[in-house]
């Protein structure tokens, strides 16, 4: 995050301030932006920047700072031999601000630990996959795990979700929940840019699916964001007021232990976030450690997701937010929903579970950054097929002098 830059500051102080000094720095520094939002990159006057150290800036901190105050994120890039994003799309997002045109800036896709996965789920992984999956996810590919087994875990896991929010979200549902009745959940920060009225955006729409519908929803608003605060008013409001064919239920005091037993127990993930707005997400891969599927927005990590039109996931977007509250209903009933009572979500279990295991893990990104660290001879692909090859991209990086500038 952009508050590193003080680290950089500290070494640049020490060492000088020519260019001599400013490459030493740079070969010690590492730099990963966390968010495409400017209002997540911290800049500071000038003048208050000398007051926090003590004594005055050179002329040359415009140059790696910025020229419109301290940017912390733009000084830590300046500062920093290697650059990276979250997501690939994050990183395309980074190279089209002004302040960071021209850079460098290569991605390293977030990953999950597997202590989210459910204790019945990581029991099934255990007698099934030869060796350790949570440090070789990729040995799932040669485990004889059914569709069904998976299913079988995906019920269990379902049933404690509904007993859960029938037992503690008391007078926030509309109907109590049942576990064999469609039930697609969102959890979330109460925050604009995730969106978490648009699932509730059309009630006329809602009426319209193809069957029954249960909406679970859990988050929080920061206590002193006032906006966030009326989002999550208004999702309790309108979603209370739901009847016919749709149940609505809110989790209050949500927490880790809450999100596990959502994100398990859901027959459908919802992501609605803003597409370029978000750096990666990482709900969505927790759902996918379960084989369930997530219905999302295509931004963050979710472009990066393979069969995500259907065989793995489900994707809606639109040139404004009427078009895409018209097409998240097309693919909510007419997707999700068909594939449900079809039974081909089941059928697909097996394959979400590796695409998401393997290629979204935390192990996998550990293992990405230790190789940016130097403590990886290869870099781990990005696919099922890249799993073992390093790509011709990979090689060139990695064969770049230690000290290059991405300075413009």
């Amino acid at each position: 995050e952009g508050h590193a830059a003080a680290l950089m500051l500290r070494l640049l102080m020490e060492k000088g301030w020519d260019e001599k000094a400013v490459d030493a720095v740079r070969e010690m520094c590492i730099f990963t932006n966390h968010t495409p939002l400017r209002t997540g990159m911290p800049t500071y006057s000038l003048s208050d920047m000398e007051t926090a150290i003590g004594h005055s800036l050179p002329d040359k901190i415009r140059e790696l700072a910025g020229h419109n105050g301290f940017n912390t994120n733009l000084f830590a890039a300046n500062l920093s031999r290697y650059v990276n994003a979250v997501s690939r799309m994050h990183a395309q997002v980074l190279r089209q601000m002004p302040e960071f045109a021209g850079k460098s800036i290569e991605y390293i896709t977030n990953g999950v630990h597997w202590r989210f996965i459910s204790q019945r789920m990581q029991q099934l992984l255990d007698s099934h996959v030869n060796g350790n999956w949570r440090l070789y996810p990729e040995r799932l590919l040669t485990a004889a795990i059914s569709p069904d087994q998976i299913e079988t875990v995906h019920q269990a896991d379902k049933k404690d979700l509904v007993d859960m929010a029938n037992e503690h979200a008391g007078v926030l549902r509309s109907a109590r929940l049942t576990h064999d009745v469609f039930l697609a959940g969102f959890a979330r920060r109460f925050v604009p840019y995730k969106r978490a009225w648009l699932p509730l955006a059309d009630g006329g729409m809602l009426r319209q699916l193809p069957g029954d519908v249960q909406l679970v929803y859990a988050g929080k608003a920061h206590r002193n964001d006032g906006q966030g605060q009326g989002l999550l008013s208004h999702v309790l409001s309108t979603g209370l007021g739901l009847d016919h064919n749709l149940r609505f239920g809110f989790v209050p005091d949500y927490g880790i232990e809450t999100a596990k037993l959502m994100i398990a127990g859901s027959d459908l993930w919802v992501v609605a976030a803003v597409p370029h707005e978000e750096a990666s997400g990482t709900s969505p891969m927790k759902a996918g450690f379960h084989g369930n599927k997530t219905l999302s927005t295509d931004g963050g990590f979710w472009p990066e997701v393979s069969g995500r039109h259907g065989e793995l996931g489900y994707t809606f977007g639109g040139t404004n937010e009427a078009e895409e509250i018209r097409n998240f209903y097309a693919q909510l009933g007419g997707k999700a929903m068909a594939d449900f009572s079809s039974e081909k979500m089941k059928a697909d279990r097996r394959g979400v579970l590796q695409e998401f295991l393997i290629n979204f893990s935390a192990i996998r990104m550990a293992r990405e950054y230790g190789w940016v660290y130097g403590f990886e001879r290869e870099r781990p692909g990005r696919s099922l097929e890249q799993l073992v090859a390093v790509s011709a991209w990979n090689r060139d990086l990695q064969s770049r002098p230690r000290t290059h500038s991405i300075r413009n």
